[in-house]
């Protein structure tokens, strides 16, 4: 019987022991000689004498293993700036942040680093938001007639008045008003009163007198006719 050496196949992979770098274990064909007929078990492309998970499909950057994504949250480790964290693909695999607590988050923060408010993107009210607001509420607030005396029915402004002012902060000028009737005299210190009476019912509900100052504009301000009933010239008061 005549053996040609070179010409045996021991592991019956169809390749020749003379071309097989693995000749006792089942292969398949490749273009490098170094792995031709040698076998890749979970077909990755990476043969099993380099392969490090041998028996799990991963790329060949990662030496047949695949890559691993630690937080689970869908970004892999080699692509996850936060790999132990789970966050968004978006932010690179790490959660958003929100510095300042305000619950709007960095990403959609125009003040990421100081707590302010949804409606105004993440940045505190403006002042001119706050002062337009305590206006509202001060403009309504009534006197007696030829008296300095506010009327009970101004109490719910007042106490809308010095929560905003408590809340936001903000510094204000109050100006006393008086309706047309009167002599000018008379009513400037009036006004004077008035305006004063408003910054005492604002410090008794807790605002810092340092942040209100209080002046007279006797009847500048007032429209209602002097000859007006007193109800119509309430509106000036």
């Amino acid at each position: 019987m005549l053996f040609r050496f070179g010409y045996t196949d021991r592991d019956k992979d169809g390749i020749l022991d003379k071309d097989d770098a693995c000749p006792d274990t089942p292969g398949i064909p490749s273009t490098d000689p170094q792995f031709n007929g040698c076998p890749d078990t979970d077909g990755d492309g990476v043969f099993d004498k380099v392969d490090q998970c041998p028996d799990v499909a991963g790329p060949a950057e990662n030496k047949g293993c695949p890559w691993p994504d630690t937080d689970g949250d869908g970004t892999l480790d080699k692509d996850d700036a936060c790999p132990t964290v789970a966050g968004p693909a978006e932010n690179k695999g790490c959660p958003w942040h929100d510095t300042d607590g305000d619950g709007v988050l960095d990403k959609d923060d125009a003040c990421p680093t100081v707590f302010g408010l949804a409606q105004y993107n993440g940045c505190p009210k403006p002042k001119s938001v706050t002062a337009t607001e305590v206006e509202g509420e001060l403009k309504n607030i009534y006197f007696d007639f030829n008296k300095s005396t506010i009327k009970a029915e101004s109490g719910a402004r007042l106490d809308a008045a010095a929560t905003l002012i408590k809340t936001d902060g903000g510094n204000y000028l109050l100006e006393g008003q008086t309706d047309k009737k009167g002599s000018e005299a008379y009513n400037l210190n009036l006004s004077r009163l008035r305006a004063a009476s408003v910054v005492s019912a604002l410090d008794a509900r807790g605002v810092a007198v340092s942040a209100l100052k209080s002046i007279g504009v006797v009847e500048a301000r007032a429209v209602v006719p002097e000859n007006a009933s007193d109800a119509e010239r309430q509106q000036d008061r």
